[in-house]
Order: C-alpha cells, then sequence, then structure tokens
C-alpha cells in the first residue's frame, strides 16, 4: 500500500508540473541572424555588426545529442539604461518561478573561461551564471525566484554556443508529499513516464526535480 501510494504522489506531482518550454537549436534552420529576430517566443538580439549564426556542430550534453549551435560570436550589449538588449542577447518571457536549463559550449579549445550570465528584466540582476571550459561541454540548471519577468541570456565575455534552453515552471510541486523519503524510489519523466536509472534529463523522484546526468 505504501509504494502504492508513493506511485501516485509522484505521477500527481508530474501531472502538476506545467508544460515546459524548450528551444532547441538543432531544431533551427541554419542562418546568420544580423537583425533582432523572434522565433517561437525567443527573442535573438542582433546587428549586423553583431550577428549571431545557427550552424552545424555535433555535440552530446548530459546524454542528448545535437547537431546545431546558437553562436554568440562575441559579448552581448545593452543600451545605457541595462533594460534594452542591443546585440548578441537572448530574451524569453517566464510566468514566475522556473527552472532554466542551459546546455553550452566555450567557443575556443583554449583561452580563459567563459561566463555566461542569466538576467531577469535588467542587465544587472544576475540571477545565475554559467562557466564555459576551453574545449568542453556543460549544463546548468539556474532557478529562478520571482513574478512573471524576461529573462536575458548572454555571454559576459566572448563567444560561448548554446545548444538547448529549456524552463520548467514548478507550480503545484511542493503540494504533493508522500510523508517519506525513499532513495529506492522509482523515478519519472515530467510527463508522468516511469523511467529506469540510465535515463538523463529531468526527473521526478519523492517529489522533487532533479537533472540526472
Amino acid at each position: 500500500m505504501k509504494k502504492i501510494f508513493t506511485l501516485i504522489a509522484v505521477a500527481l506531482c508530474a501531472m502538476s508540473v506545467s508544460a515546459q518550454t524548450e528551444w532547441n537549436f538543432s531544431d533551427w534552420t541554419p542562418v546568420t541572424i544580423s537583425e533582432t529576430t523572434t522565433i517561437n517566443g525567443l527573442t535573438v538580439y542582433a546587428e549586423s555588426a553583431a550577428s549571431i549564426a545557427i550552424d552545424a556542430s555535433k555535440k552530446t550534453i548530459d546524454g542528448a545529442v545535437y547537431t546545431q549551435r546558437l553562436k554568440f560570436g562575441g559579448t552581448g550589449a545593452f543600451d545605457e539604461s541595462g533594460i534594452s538588449p542591443t546585440s548578441r542577447v537572448l530574451e524569453f518571457n517566464v510566468p514566475g518561478d522556473c527552472a532554466i536549463y542551459i546546455a553550452y559550449a566555450h567557443a575556443s579549445s583554449s583561452g580563459d573561461d567563459r561566463i555566461l550570465n542569466v538576467c531577469a528584466g535588467t542587465e544587472d540582476n544576475v540571477v545565475g551564471t554559467c562557466t564555459a571550459t576551453p574545449g568542453a561541454t556543460s549544463s546548468n540548471t539556474i532557478n529562478y525566484k520571482g513574478d512573471a519577468t524576461k529573462i536575458y541570456v548572454y555571454s559576459k565575455n566572448s563567444g560561448i554556443n548554446i545548444y538547448d534552453i529549456k524552463y520548467m515552471t514548478s507550480t503545484g510541486i511542493d503540494k504533493v508529499t508522500t510523508g517519506n523519503v525513499d532513495a529506492n524510489a522509482p523515478l519519472f519523466s515530467t510527463a508522468g513516464t516511469q523511467v529506469n536509472d540510465s535515463y538523463k534529463g529531468i526527473v521526478i523522484q519523492n517529489n522533487k526535480k532533479f537533472i540526472k546526468k
């Protein structure tokens, strides 16, 4: 009975998670973006002198195979107010509290680490950072807490390649509890399907979300 209760609770938890929003750049048409463009809810700020490219680049990150990247090509820029992006910045809206996952890589095999900033509302309101190491692929999940806002993603210092961005709201997750924590509890995908230990990505166990690598 205890096991059944846990299964039902976790399934209800999965159903309480709102639909995940994702921008996987392997699905985009290869292009050089030289003016501000919005595609599927993601605004790409670019100029002719500071363009952003979608081109071929095969990488495996967290078990997912990507065939294309979004190539920043340089540092992001805002106007003097720090509110309006001008070039090499990505923008999307979130409805409130959410987890933001980014798969990325340094644009070079040598040199210093490069920093990807994730900001809410303004350039200065940094809610999380991602460190890109030369020659390596990486991922990070940043938890945003707050009201509905615009999220900005940009490189703080030179080129970084982005392979995937997705966010998932957490509304309702903490409202379902089992009253116990079991390290051997079953794993579920965000769609509510039970998965095995080899599954890679966002999973739910004991009513908690985490990235399984």
